[in-house]
């Protein structure tokens, strides 16, 4: 564990101040507490106090080699393979490597490969593919970032794509709420229209009505008028009536044949808009799901994630040689500064599975049609 102390009064620029790196001690940090180490054991490979390396001293046995704190820079840097240089068939250190067969030998393992062309020695072959390991490595950093992008890019694509459900479900329930609007409304037009129609009809049909009365009553009469001339009334009165309700019948069959032929049966029928049979027919595909997907990068972000992408892989290389001079402590702090914006830029801009959810509708004529004009309406026929 390091910490850093630096004069942040005397520091005027960008750069840091002269910083000095603090060791604590291994031990105490895993006991919650920080001391500051004074040695190091290169055969532990650990920081200690000097109450720590009393302490170590006695109770771990073995011998130690212990050196200043200040002198811990040439302590060199022992590697765990994790077991990968020991060949599995043999259990013996791998020390060759057979091209033909693309595998890492053993001493024991040259009796198998001996007629093979191409078998090398690993000391003479780490020299010359000493970069192979470096290339690797610069692969595994970048399939880190992109993974790392990946990852966080899933769980916001399915943030996105509940928000996108939510919002195509709400505007579902919009586009209901505004069709049943436009229903109610048509229907309240549609009953004040009716109302109009059905009042001037009987209006019509009462002043009818009053006509056909009248004239039955002046029929009626006429008729017991005439019957009785011709049961007790002389020639003389019955050709006097005959010629005066001549005129009276002939006036009156004019009438009523002029009333009969104006006459007119009226009924009203229901005029729906083709847009609305037509959305009425399709039933269950009135409502749609668009599925969009994207995972283009914009050419502009794309060029700034390659120069991003370069100076983040300089800071790094830096970093790695520098890590024990003054500066480290700023180098690591910019390096993990461009780690953090190259992931965000990645993350913002390589949507990778982003799906959105649309919904569609049909009918959209129809709602336009019905928020401009009358929704429904009544059509009169009228039969003569």
């Amino acid at each position: 564990m390091a910490a850093c102390e630096s004069d942040e009064s005397t520091n005027s620029s960008d750069m840091p101040g002269e910083c000095v790196v603090i060791q604590s001690c291994e031990p105490c940090v895993r006991n919650n507490s920080s001391t500051t180490a004074t040695v190091f054991c290169k055969i532990c490979n650990e920081l200690f106090c000097d109450q720590c390396n009393h302490l170590h001293k006695i109770f771990k046995p073995g011998k130690h080699d212990v050196v200043g704190i200040e002198d811990i820079d040439s302590v060199p840097v022992k590697v765990d393979m994790k077991g990968i240089d020991i060949c599995h068939e043999h259990d013996e250190k791998i020390r060759f490597y057979c091209e033909d067969h693309a595998k890492l030998c053993c001493s024991s393992c040259v009796l198998t490969h001996r007629q093979c062309d191409k078998f090398h020695d690993l000391v003479s072959l780490s020299v010359q593919k000493g970069q192979e390991l470096h290339d690797l490595n610069e692969r595994l950093l970048q399939i880190s970032f992109d993974v790392n992008a990946y990852t966080v890019n899933c769980k916001q694509s399915e943030t996105e794509l509940n928000e996108s459900i939510a919002s195509s479900l709400k505007e579902v329930d919009e586009i209901k709420d505004r069709l049943v609007h436009l229903v109610q409304d048509a229907k309240q037009k549609l009953l004040t229209e009716a109302n109009r129609i059905q009042s001037e009809e009987f209006t019509k049909f009462r002043e009818s009505h009053a006509v056909s009365a009248k004239v039955t009553e002046e029929i009626n009469k006429l008729v017991s008028f005439c019957k009785l001339l011709i049961e007790h009334g002389t020639n003389q009165q019955q050709y006097i009536a005959a010629k005066h309700l001549e005129v009276t019948v002939q006036r009156m069959e004019t009438d009523f044949n002029q009333q009969q032929n104006a006459h007119q049966e009226c009924t009203v029928k229901l005029a729906v808009p083709k847009e609305l049979t037509s959305l009425i027919a399709k039933e269950k595909d009135m409502l749609n799901i668009n599925v969009l997907r994207n995972h283009k990068l914009a050419g502009k972000t794309r060029v700034f994630i390659k120069k991003l992408q370069r100076i983040y892989d300089h800071l790094r290389i830096v970093s790695m040689h520098y890590r024990r001079l003054t500066y480290t402590i700023y180098y690591i702090l910019l390096y993990n500064t461009i780690q953090y914006i190259y992931i965000y830029v990645r993350l913002v801009h390589v949507n990778i599975i982003k799906t959105s959810y649309v919904s569609m509708i049909s009918g959209t004529m129809l709602l336009n049609h019905g928020s401009k004009h009358t929704f429904i309406h009544l059509t009169r026929t009228s039969t003569f």
